[in-house]
């Protein structure tokens, strides 16, 4: 199954966005990444903010919180084509 339904985008868009991710990590000096697959639970991860100091970021109920904000006409346009 396709991450993206492209037939879905306007054509004229350009997603930059998608790359800024590898853009972020190559300025820095350490990266830590936690491989997950699509359908697994996300884990609790560090934010760092310090080099030593960190808080537990509690990433899956920070994105259902970020989800539930989302207005029903994008969600609708976000869900899977069934």
């Amino acid at each position: 199954m396709p991450i993206h339904d492209w037939t879905r985008v306007d054509a004229e868009i350009f997603h930059h966005f998608h790359h800024d991710w590898i853009t972020a990590i190559s300025r820095m000096k350490t990266a830590y990444i936690e491989p997950v697959a699509v359908g697994d639970d996300l884990p609790d991860m560090p934010l760092f903010l310090e080099a030593d100091q960190y808080i537990l970021a509690p990433l899956a109920s920070t994105y259902q919180t970020a989800w539930e904000g989302v207005p029903q006409v994008w969600r609708e346009q976000l869900q899977p084509i069934a």
